[in-house]
């Protein structure tokens, strides 16, 4: 994944107060249940799945797909 500036890896939440994770779409080729993810801090790691983590707008979702606002956050149905 390109980014121009690396402070561009930073996904922010709360009007950019917070850092926070979000996915990339790639499976984590160790762990079953394991994806990988980009830290608050711009880092690259491993997160499990299940965990809450953000996405960006570069994730691709079916123009079909079911999507719902609950508590601040959007879930795909």
């Amino acid at each position: 994944m390109y980014f121009k500036d690396n402070k561009n890896r930073f996904a922010t939440t709360n009007n950019g107060k917070f850092t926070v994770s979000w996915w990339l779409r790639s499976a984590d080729s160790t762990y079953d249940s394991c994806v990988y993810a980009v830290g608050p801090e711009g880092e690259i790691g491993s997160t499990n799945a299940c965990n809450m983590n953000g996405i960006r707008p570069a994730f691709c979702v079916d123009g079909k797909q079911e999507i719902y606002k609950e508590e601040g956050r959007y879930i795909l149905k």
